[in-house]
This record gives structure tokens, sequence and C-alpha cells, in this order.
């Protein structure tokens, strides 16, 4: 089994856990800075400046590199298996 097969088999759970964590990174976005739902998702993907927090910057780095490590680790485990 090849690469891309396998990153097919478990692209589920990375592309879910990244869609989860962006709506929850615009909820935290539009409730700090008191945006709708536009500018929110415009601040999100950085053509709006907003005022950051902690909590912010954490959500930002976890919806950024948890899905890529899980992603990197499925297939690695993935074509571990089929050898």
């Amino acid at each position: 089994m090849s690469v891309f097969e396998c990153a097919s088999q478990v692209s589920f759970w990375p592309i879910l856990i990244f869609c989860v964590c962006f709506a929850w990174l615009i909820f935290r976005i539009a409730k700090r800075n008191s945006f709708g739902l536009k500018e929110a998702v415009l601040a999100a993907v950085g053509l709006k400046k907003f005022e950051r927090n902690l909590a912010i910057n954490v959500l930002l780095v976890v919806t950024l590199l948890l899905p890529l490590v899980l992603w990197m680790w499925l297939i690695v485990e993935c074509s571990s298996a089929t050898l």
C-alpha cells in the first residue's frame, strides 16, 4: 500500500480535529474582539488584525500542529503495518 492510499484511509480524524479546532478558534476570536462571524473568519485566516491573548495563541498552534502530527503518525503507522 502506498503512502497516498494510507493518507486517504486515515484522513478523517485529522480533518475533523482541524475543523473543530478552527471553529473553536473563530469563536474565541469573535468573543475576545466583539467580531461577527465574517470578521472572525477574516481574522482567523490572517486578513484582519485582531487582539490576541494566550488562549487564542495556544489554540492557533494546536489547530495547526495537532492535525499535522496526527496525520504524519497515522501515515507512518499505516505504512509500517502494510510492509
